[in-house]
């Protein structure tokens, strides 16, 4: 960027030498860091071709989107590619070759070919499965026990595994027929106030208060 400029005076140096860094706060970190990694993928793969990862050209990054679609299940992956070679080159002044017609070409043509691919999905957890996990590790050690218990709990009361593990010992409360938890915090609670739910026992022997009773 600065090729061809010279800057004799220190401070105009310290300057530019400041610009990098800031140019990289346009973005959240996180975001920043995922266009970095993207753009270490393309431009490992372009060096083992012989190519030039910046500036690229159009017909290089139609290639590279080629080359993604015989692995791509979804279309994150093509969109992750081109949009950190588009910011790579927005912050190193050059022409992004994502504008290229060939390139949007291809990303539509993306839409269709991984819309057309079978997606792996996975199958839901049942009432058979988890009663086979209890049966299997409701009288093993502590460790077992614990992992029973988290599935049937999870299971039994609808909870994220996000809910679970902040789960301490006071935000159990246990009565005659149910007990109560209490969550500071759930994906829906929009002003933190924390929720209390109910889990009543059921007395079979997927009842999740029988066995966190055991494990406590």
């Amino acid at each position: 960027m600065w090729k061809g400029i010279c800057l004799k005076d220190p401070e105009l140096r310290s300057l530019a030498g400041d610009i990098p860094g800031i140019l990289l706060r346009d973005r959240a970190p996180l975001t920043v860091r995922k266009y970095q990694d993207s753009f270490q993928r393309w431009h490992t793969w372009a060096e083992s071709k012989d190519l030039c990862s910046l500036p690229a050209t159009g017909q290089e990054i139609a290639l590279y989107v080629a080359f993604l679609l015989r692995t791509a299940r979804t279309m994150s992956t093509i969109h992750s590619a081109v949009y950190a070679i588009a910011w790579a080159h927005k912050k190193a002044g050059k022409k992004s070759p994502t504008e290229h017609t060939l390139v949007k070409q291809m990303i539509e043509a993306s839409r269709r070919i991984v819309g057309l691919k079978p997606v792996n999905r996975k199958q839901p957890l049942e009432a058979k499965h988890v009663k086979a996990i209890i049966v299997k590790f409701g009288d093993g050690n502590l460790g077992q026990l614990q992992i029973a218990t988290l599935i049937t709990l999870g299971f039994s009361a609808f909870l994220r595994w996000d809910d679970l593990s902040k789960l301490e010992r006071q935000d159990i409360a246990m009565e005659n027929d149910h007990m109560k938890i209490f969550l500071v915090k759930r994906k829906n609670d929009q002003y933190r106030e924390g929720s209390w739910i109910l889990v009543a026992r059921s007395g079979k022997i997927s009842c999740p208060v029988k066995l966190l009773e055991k494990f406590l």
